[in-house]
């Protein structure tokens, strides 16, 4: 599973926005919306392993809604 697919999954379990998680991987809107992108897609960057641990540890830290 790539990172871009793991985010989105993360994303999707804690029913979160682009908006609410950017901030949580250290990243703005733009970059995490290029992390979503398709690969075919000339703007689509790689989502670094860092940004996506970064985001796990904080919601691993968060209270569960």
């Amino acid at each position: 599973m790539t990172n871009a697919e793991q985010l989105r999954n993360l994303m999707r379990e804690n029913d979160l926005s682009r908006a609410e998680a950017a901030p949580l991987c250290g990243a703005s809107i733009h970059t995490l919306n290029a992390w979503l992108l398709p690969k075919s897609n000339k703007a689509f960057r790689n989502m670094p392993a860092k940004s996506l641990l970064l985001m796990q540890l904080q919601l691993s830290a968060r209270p569960r809604k």
